[in-house]
């Protein structure tokens, strides 16, 4: 995967929303997501291979069922094995439900700080 001119040292599953290391190393992973939900409670979670490793909630009170709208940020820093899966998915375990991408409302990536091959 080519981004920037720079070569990936992981791939981006657009369809799936996995990244998948192609190279250990040290990682810096950050995801700011956007809420847009009638429930007071909103955040997602990160998971490596199939477990939580990061977490972000929001919480916000409003009368009567109003839409809430809410930005979460996080930032991890982790040590990642070849083959090693990322993915950020909703508290609840949905995908995407209550979650804003229009006009860079929410975003993440994954930056390799150091190999370690």
């Amino acid at each position: 995967m080519m981004e920037s001119g720079l070569l990936s040292s992981f791939t981006f599953n657009k369809t799936s929303g996995i990244f998948m290391v192609k190279e250990p190393g040290i990682y810096f992973m950050y995801a700011q997501i956007f809420f847009t939900s009638r429930h007071e409670r909103s955040g997602f979670h990160i998971k490596k291979n199939g477990s939580n490793v990061g977490q972000c909630m929001t919480t916000t009170h409003s009368p009567g069922s109003d839409v809430k709208r809410n930005t979460c940020f996080t930032a991890l820093i982790l040590h990642l094995q070849e083959q090693d899966s990322l993915l950020i998915t909703e508290v609840d375990g949905s995908k995407y439900r209550d979650t804003s991408f229009k006009d860079s409302h929410s975003y993440f990536g994954l930056i390799q700080l150091k190999s370690t091959q």
